[in-house]
């Protein structure tokens, strides 16, 4: 199971949606094990390690692949843990996690953890920049004008948004002005190209 999950993210055609990219976040997971219990932290674990496991450029089901290959994974029985037995209500949970990612709203309050953990960078100073140039040659292979105009929108709706991040941890670092200024900088860059 982990070597199928592995390989994918080691796919050529990814700068941005990499192991680099789960092992970030899976490393920030410990950073909620006050507000979790232990069941939630490895749900959500597993959340981080399947949401972008499929990742085809243009597909706009990546995130439904991924979960429905979770949920392929754990009605195999692929998915063992020493501590924890997998329910079906567990393994519900993860998959709509797994697709809440794709447009990064929750749907409910363990979810707030992994949409935290996805857009964690966008907060960020470099990584911020890092990761823009990453995901742009991800998309190198879309029409140019198009890859701008998707990316000017989703820099819009993202602005747009009451708020990005969603646990008190976040919300209390700040890391929604951080995001916003980060944000608005690359858009405005954006539109003088436009």
């Amino acid at each position: 199971m982990i070597l199928n999950v592995v390989e994918h993210y080691l796919e050529p055609h990814r700068y941005y949606h990499t192991f680099e990219h789960i092992t970030n976040m899976l490393r920030n997971v410990s950073l909620f094990k006050q507000e979790l219990s232990d069941k939630e932290l490895f749900l959500l674990k597993l959340a981080v390690l399947y949401h972008d496991v499929i990742f085809v450029i243009g597909n706009p089901n990546n995130e439904e692949e991924s979960a429905q290959l979770f949920l392929s994974h754990a009605a195999q029985g692929l998915i063992v843990d020493e501590k924890f037995k997998l329910n079906q209500a567990d393994v519900d949970l993860v998959a709509r996690m797994i697709r809440d990612t794709q447009k990064h709203f929750p749907s409910f309050d363990l979810s707030k953890y992994l949409i935290d953990l996805d857009l964690w960078t966008l907060a960020g100073d470099e990584e911020f920049h890092v990761n823009g140039k990453k995901i742009n040659q991800e998309f190198q292979s879309i029409n140019p004008d198009d890859y701008k105009k998707g990316r000017i929108a989703w820099l819009q709706g993202m602005l747009d948004r009451d708020t990005i991040f969603y646990t008190e941890y976040c919300i209390k670092l700040g890391f929604n002005a951080k995001a916003k200024a980060n944000l608005s900088s690359e858009l405005e860059a954006a539109l003088k190209t436009v």
